[in-house]
């Protein structure tokens, strides 16, 4: 992957276990990860002049949790310095997600929609996954400048 490269995760990213997204990180994929609440939230921050970083932004994750989150697709594709990253959602067995609902998902450009695994260990197969299937391909190049303290920073050894 290109220097400084990134992925975005948009959502309610405490659900999920911080090493999912530290796997992305040493599994190669990206080099950084930025977390954002929503779309909202990510297009303040492609806007803020502050304290920013420069990324190459590869892939772009978002949660769904019910079917309000199946507007995220649109809303993100309507900014053209995002709209040809690959988009990536990730939904649970509780999201209430229907086939209907997934087949829209498709029809609004998103790349992939994934069921999390009910096990901790698979989380770790799916990571592989991800990789192998999107380190195959070039992905698009999409710079943005976005604010440093978006990025993700997986636990150190913290002495508490």
């Amino acid at each position: 992957m290109a220097n400084n490269s990134a992925a975005i995760l948009i959502g309610n990213h405490p659900r999920l276990p911080r090493e999912l997204w530290a796997s992305f990180v040493q599994s190669g994929l990206v080099e950084h990860i930025l977390t954002f609440s929503d779309v909202d939230d990510l297009t303040d921050a492609m806007a803020a002049q502050a304290h920013t970083v420069d990324l190459d932004i590869k892939l772009i994750f978002f949660m769904i949790e019910g079917p309000e989150d199946l507007a995220t697709p649109v809303d993100l594709k309507l900014h053209s310095a995002i709209s040809r990253v690959p988009l990536i959602g990730f939904y649970g067995l509780d999201s209430g997600i229907t086939s209907t609902d997934i087949q829209t998902l498709y029809e609004r450009r998103v790349s992939s929609v994934i069921r999390l695994p009910l096990r901790f260990q698979d989380l770790g197969q799916l990571v592989l996954q991800l990789d192998r299937y999107w380190s195959v391909g070039k992905l698009p190049e999409c710079q943005l400048s976005l604010p440093r303290e978006n990025l993700f920073q997986p636990r150190e050894n913290s002495g508490a």
